[in-house]
């Protein structure tokens, strides 16, 4: 909760949407805006429901490989107070295999601000050595 007693996704409505509600177009599954990028993962990655902006929310930087050992290293843009929702990373090996969690490690390495309360964090998880392909995406639930 913060000072005002409102959740800080409802906070977020009610600076968007006028409303703390989740329904209608501050819903966590509406998209006001229609870029495709639902108020849930605009919540998340700190950008504005109301304009078609579409900004990248995962980003590969780099794969680290030191023998037995290969890492992916990645940014995920974040909203720094959005801390009432859970990431869950999916992974796969090729384009045309099914989608399956990860459930291995995954390491926070740091952070970058972007604006206000947005942040880009940066993490790396784990991948197989001789791996040639990977494909990862996340999605964001709420309780």
């Amino acid at each position: 909760m913060v000072p005002n007693g409102l959740a800080p996704i409802e906070t977020w409505r009610v600076v968007n949407f006028n409303t703390s509600a989740n329904s209608g177009i501050a819903a966590d599954t509406a998209d006001p805006d229609g870029d495709g990028v639902v108020n849930l993962l605009e919540y998340f990655m700190h950008t504005d429901p109301n304009v078609a902006d579409r900004q990248p929310s995962l980003i590969v930087r780099k794969v680290i490989d030191n023998g037995a050992l290969r890492l992916l290293d990645f940014s995920q843009r974040h909203n720094a107070v959005a801390g009432d929702v859970s990431v869950h990373y999916e992974f796969k090996y090729k384009i045309t295999d099914p989608w399956q969690p990860y459930v291995g490690p995954l390491v926070d390495v740091g952070t970058q601000p972007i604006e206000c309360q947005g942040q880009y964090e940066f993490k790396q998880m784990s991948i197989p050595a001789l791996t040639n392909e990977f494909h990862l995406r996340y999605y964001v639930t709420r309780p």
